[in-house]
């Protein structure tokens, strides 16, 4: 990950305008909710009887990803605002390069790993929902993660980034409220 803005830095400059344009277009195209809210509305339809803890994990982590989904919006926009042809580097340091926002933004994405883990129980579904969490499990290891997505990136492949930080989130949150669905149905 750490290698493709520079690759993605590189094809930019070098072809212009069109790539940039088709990069916004792959970033609308790359949030997709994955259902997670469908799924969230399903659980909180079954009986009321239902595993309280287990429920309130699923509460947890829908109130999470709703969040950090919407934080994430704002910081694209923010950066759009900033650079609306996508090419300058500047916006996306001064508005993510160890700031308060990326502050946040990483509590927020640890915020998502937190409760999509007490979702799960036995270690292979731990292990498939981290494939799903990729770059977040490596942010939960790393205090200064800022400069690897963001040092040096145009504002497009900063956009690009949060994205993929928002297609894991609202990811995990698919995967993670289908388990406790399987969970509540068991009989």
């Amino acid at each position: 990950m750490k290698y493709m803005k520079y690759l993605l830095f590189f094809v930019l400059t070098a072809c212009g305008n069109n790539i940039n344009d088709s990069l916004k277009a792959a970033n609308n195209s790359v949030i997709d909710i994955n259902n997670y809210e469908l799924i969230y509305r399903t659980i909180q339809q079954l009986d009321k009887d239902a595993d309280s803890q287990i429920v309130g994990h699923a509460d947890s982590l829908y109130k999470a990803a709703n969040a950090a989904s919407s934080y994430i919006g704002r910081l694209k926009a923010r950066l759009t605002d900033a650079d609306s042809i996508g090419d300058k580097t500047e916006p996306a340091a001064r508005l993510l390069l160890r700031t308060p926002a990326s502050d946040t933004l990483r509590t927020m994405l640890l915020n998502i790993y937190t409760a999509s883990h007490k979702c799960f129980v036995g270690q292979d579904s731990i292990a498939q929902l981290d494939k799903v969490l990729l770059d977040i499990v490596d942010l939960h290891n790393q205090t200064d993660w800022t400069p690897q997505y963001f040092k040096d990136s145009p504002t497009v492949a900063a956009e690009t980034i949060l994205s993929r930080f928002e297609m894991e989130c609202t990811g995990a949150a698919s995967l993670s409220l289908l388990t406790v669905l399987h969970q509540l149905k068991k009989p």
